[in-house]
């Protein structure tokens, strides 16, 4: 089950504009950020996000946070899975 959320983390990987991923009303010039490292580890019943970057709106880490445990728990799903399944395949 975590295993996906780990995969989704990856994708938080690298420089991009997190702009969905800011609080309501944060004055941030910039959305622009680099995430060096994303991974969700578990520890017993814990599970363990951890996130580095070159820096993080207000509340940002929190809501990719819930983000990853909403596809842990399938309440989300990626978007590449979700063009994966409206592709048909040849039988």
């Amino acid at each position: 089950m975590w295993k996906k959320c780990g995969r989704a983390a990856e994708y938080f990987e690298g420089e991009h504009d997190f702009k969905a991923f800011k609080a309501s009303g944060t004055s941030s010039k910039s959305t622009v950020r680099t995430i060096y490292k994303a991974e969700v580890k578990q520890d017993g019943e814990r599970i363990i996000i951890e996130l580095t970057g070159n820096g993080f709106m207000y509340n940002m880490v929190r809501i990719i946070s819930g983000t990853l445990v909403d596809v842990g728990l399938r309440k989300n799903k990626t978007r590449r899975n979700t063009r994966n399944n409206q592709i048909k395949r040849p039988n």
